[in-house]
């Protein structure tokens, strides 16, 4: 059975738009096909580094699956939801870059999305893969 080993996370910040502020707190959650079981997540992290607005990438960040042993095939068409946590107010626009690795050393790229906007008023947002 091949099974997640891994998730990690980057995230792409247009050029001239709005920036993730040096403060705001970042958090991840990875579900199943139907959201029924979280299979990984990354609790606040990125609390102390600003993601400018020119166009880069931000650092990778990478967590454990949790549980261990889902299986591949219970992860296929799941989801994840992307929150902050701002001090005060906090627009960003941003891109994620989702890798999922498995037991095999396989790994899943999902990096087709559109720019989402989350603020301290819509501080969640779901992408499917």
């Amino acid at each position: 059975m091949i099974t997640l080993s891994k998730v990690s996370i980057q995230f792409f910040t247009p050029a001239h738009t709005n920036d993730k502020d040096g403060n705001t707190a970042i958090s991840i959650e990875v579900f199943n096909f139907d959201r029924t079981k979280i299979v990984a997540k990354g609790g606040l992290f990125a609390g102390n580094i600003a993601f400018p607005d020119n166009g880069t990438l931000s650092p990778l960040y990478a967590f454990d699956a949790h549980p261990p042993n889902i299986n591949k095939t219970d992860i296929a068409h799941g989801s994840f939801d992307i929150a902050i946590t701002p001090v005060g107010n906090d627009t960003w626009v941003f891109t994620p870059i989702l890798t999922l690795m498995f037991s095999d050393n396989s790994s899943i790229v999902y990096n087709n999305y559109s720019n989402r906007v989350v603020d301290q008023d819509g501080a969640t947002t779901t992408f499917v893969f």
